[in-house]
């Protein structure tokens, strides 16, 4: 995917590219093997058991959202408190071949 962000030129109130913001967004798909799967449900877990603490903060910060492909769930929770929800985890073990990060 090919973003095209445009900024507006105030003299004369034209849009234009801006070709330094622009930014490739590669799609990668990745089978998740049963210890990846164990990871997901805990962050999924972790993040429903603050919601139900009363820990999100509504608004601001950081939006973690679980989606189901079928749309059947639909789960988000706003988080600038600090609270770990294991997201800096899960995207490191799962995705660090596709960020360039190591494991």
């Amino acid at each position: 995917m090919d973003t095209v962000p445009f900024c507006v030129i105030e003299k004369n109130k034209r849009s234009m590219l801006d070709e330094n913001k622009r930014k490739f967004i590669i799609n990668k798909t990745k089978v998740l093997n049963s210890e990846d799967q164990k990871l997901v449900s805990v962050f999924i877990i972790r993040l429903i058991k603050l919601y139900l603490e009363n820990k999100s903060c509504s608004n601001a910060g950081t939006v973690y959202e679980v989606i189901n492909t079928d749309s059947s769930l639909k789960f988000s929770f706003w988080n600038n408190c600090g609270q770990d929800t294991y997201y800096g985890k899960v995207r490191k073990q799962i995705f660090s071949e596709f960020l360039d990060i190591k494991n």
